[in-house]
């Protein structure tokens, strides 16, 4: 059988994400058809049983008034994707992300599968709820955790929701040390750089206590530049990294910090399984789509200062214990969704 796969939006942060769920599929013995803008499925080109239709760049340029022009451009992708594609071939369509605004405008008989990112979050907007109430019985939701499942249900009672988790991908052989890690201590990690809690870490990088306890300890806190405005004792200030010192970050971290405020709500952290790939442990702050991983993998909570020492003294004196995080992988989920 054939899938039909779409990223009309292809966020160019999504790729590993596609890859993940693409796997899945194909390791279920599916055929696969890809549809998303230049780029977004490098690691499929050429391969077996895979085809792969570019959208055309015109879809993804910017231009004045974005609010409006997003919407008619995504409007507009959908209808070219329908014009080019004969959806009739195709057993099922799954939209490896979507905007609410816009898939109202595709409409097919198939079972449509959508995967909701941050749009859980964006349909306490009325609108947007009426919109997605109103999509047909066989357009099917899939959440990326639990939390977000029990939010759709709460909000669909009568439609059909599946939870699949997130997943990860084999860690990448392509590290490079960054030429920034000159001292030998240990190292903390924070690559976040958006829906941060910054009221919560503005008193942390700032304390005098909490920069004592790194100097004493010889460990070194990295943050992107959105965390702070200058290096402050241990506390160091990042740019942007390549890719290749992004992953030796990861690999290399005692820890990495992950500091999502109220904005990080019925969401899922793909930083998160990056770091479950690595078993490096996460020192999260307690929001609930951060608590239901606890006990499943190497993930610890803080919510101020003392508590974040405590959590960074807790994964010091368990940093061998090892996870079974195979139950994170998306594989028999959507072996089990497709063959309901």
């Amino acid at each position: 059988m054939q899938l039909l796969i779409i990223d009309y939006l292809s966020p160019r942060g999504h790729i590993n994400f596609d890859q993940i769920h693409i796997n899945a599929l194909i390791e279920l013995g599916y055929k696969v058809h890809l549809v998303g803008r230049k780029g977004q499925y490098p690691a499929f080109v050429g391969k077996p049983n895979v085809e792969i239709t570019e959208i055309p760049e015109f879809y993804y340029k910017s231009y004045p008034l974005p609010t409006l022009t997003d919407i008619i451009k995504g409007v507009l992708c959908l209808k070219w994707i329908k014009k080019r594609v004969k959806l009739e071939k195709y057993w099922s369509v799954i939209f490896l992300s979507y905007d609410t605004l816009t898939i109202p405008f595709f409409r097919t008989t198939q079972s449509v599968y959508l995967i909701n990112h941050n749009n859980v979050d964006q349909i306490e907007n009325t609108i947007k709820l009426k919109l997605l109430e109103r999509l047909p019985f066989n357009y099917i939701h899939i959440a990326l955790n639990n939390f977000m499942y029990d939010r759709l249900k709460e909000l669909f009672p009568d439609k059909q929701i599946y939870s699949i988790p997130h997943g990860y991908l084999a860690p990448s052989a392509n590290c490079r040390k960054p030429a920034f890690l000159i001292n030998k201590g240990r190292v903390l990690f924070c690559p976040v750089n958006r829906n941060i809690d910054k009221e919560v870490m503005d008193k942390i990088l700032n304390s005098k206590t909490f920069n004592k306890y790194l100097q004493d300890n010889n460990i070194l806190l990295f943050v992107k530049e959105q965390l702070c405005s200058d290096s402050l004792g241990n506390v160091k200030r990042l740019g942007n990294l390549e890719n290749e010192e992004y992953n030796y970050m990861l690999n290399n971290s005692m820890a990495v910090l992950l500091p999502y405020g109220d904005g990080f709500k019925y969401r899922c952290s793909g930083i998160l399984f990056e770091c479950v790939a690595r078993n490096t442990p996460v020192i999260a702050t307690n929001r609930k789509a951060l608590l239901i991983y606890k006990d499943e993998i190497n993930i610890h909570y803080f919510h101020n200062e003392d508590s974040l020492i405590e959590a960074i003294e807790t994964i010091q004196s368990v940093k061998d214990k090892n996870f079974d995080t195979n139950h994170l992988q998306p594989v028999k989920y959507w072996g089990g969704v497709l063959n309901l």
